[in-house]
């Protein structure tokens, strides 16, 4: 095994090595292609931490987990050895479809400080730029252009509907009460062990049920869920107690275009709202809390005395932390090119 490796790392001398663990066999091609500036090995789950410290400990290279949950080990050799440790996700115009359904990824984000942007324990590159970055005049116009696209279009993070088939429950069209969505996770998340200060769908729930007794609650299941590809720990019969459930068949613009108020834990789709100009209850702790622009029910301390705006972490989260990629050619892209594609695609999607 040690032999193997050796021989292909001299043959590739002119690029850094990057040691991949946790990537689905499915993406590691098209993560070579795009990203092939890189040498890229992808570590078999048998393989030992001392067999990984005699390969990597002379060679110029970092470390890459997908998501968390990898040995401790690993993190405890980079930091002896002094190796980088990164980490990777998708981005948040992920493309078309779910990676449950193995569709790949129109954006991808390698955050190379070690800490995602799910994860509020410690600082991320997102946090950093969102903190420090002070953005051009040239810049804020391109970024509010795109949030102009996106609140024309719905375009979201996986743009999973398909519009000719997308439909409103009558009772979100019809009702005359206030109305809140909250938005449903996959309770078994990193996002929400990491980030979700102890909060599930149901204390979601009951929370806005206690701040809005006399209002409707519409409560949107996650995709994955719908997909059958994870599990929720809230019965669905007890989430039916407190909301009327939005099913795969509407899209997020149009809950949020008919909705008052959304309430979420960590999820993307309350940043989102706020592109949409709805008023946003965190009940986690996500890289777009903290910074006065949304009602906070576990709050967290920004290190920064800029005021940020919603244009500033659009700016930073959209535009300058993912990588962005042609998924048919492999070929680097741009925000605007790809959000251009998925609303001029005959096959153009909603997310859920």
């Amino acid at each position: 095994m040690l032999s193997l490796f050796s021989t292909h790392l001299f043959s590739s001398t002119n690029k850094k090595t990057i040691f991949a663990l946790k990537v689905h066999r499915w993406k590691r091609n098209y993560i070579k292609k795009v990203y092939d500036e890189y040498n890229w090995f992808f570590i078999p789950r048998f393989l030992s931490i001392n067999v990984l410290e005699r390969i990597i400990k002379n060679i110029d290279c970092a470390v890459l987990v997908w998501g968390y949950g990898e040995n401790p080990a690993i993190s405890n050799l980079c930091k002896k050895l002094k190796v980088p440790l990164w980490r990777m996700e998708d981005g948040f115009v992920r493309g078309r479809g779910l990676g449950a359904h193995r569709n790949l990824p129109q954006s991808l984000v390698i955050d190379k400080s070690g800490t995602l942007y799910f994860d509020c324990r410690s600082r991320s590159s997102l946090d950093v730029l969102i903190q420090t970055t002070e953005p051009t005049r040239d810049l804020l116009k391109l970024a509010q252009s795109h949030i102009n696209t996106i609140q024309r279009s719905g375009v979201s993070k996986y743009n999973l509907v398909p519009l000719s088939n997308k439909k409103t429950p009558s009772r979100l069209q019809t009702s005359t009460k206030r109305k809140i969505l909250v938005i449903g996770q996959v309770e078994d998340d990193a996002s929400i062990k990491l980030s979700g200060c102890g909060f599930d769908n149901g204390m979601l729930l009951n929370l806005a049920h206690k701040t809005h007794p006399n209002a409707d609650i519409f409560f949107k299941v996650h995709p994955d869920i719908l997909a059958g590809k994870r599990k929720i720990k809230t019965p669905m019969n007890d989430i039916r107690k407190i909301a009327h459930l939005i099913d795969s068949s509407v899209t997020l613009k149009d809950c949020f275009e008919l909705c008052d108020e959304v309430f979420t834990i960590t999820s993307l789709s309350g940043f989102e709202a706020l592109l949409h100009g709805k008023p946003v209850t965190v009940a986690g702790q996500p890289f777009y809390s903290g910074y006065g622009l949304t009602n906070d029910i576990n709050p967290i301390t920004r290190y920064t005395n800029r005021k940020v705006t919603i244009l500033d972490i659009f700016v930073c989260a959209y535009m300058l932390y993912p990588d962005y990629f042609d998924s048919n050619s492999c070929k680097r892209s741009t925000l605007q090119k790809t959000l251009l594609s998925l609303c001029t695609n005959q096959d153009r999607c909603d997310r859920l």
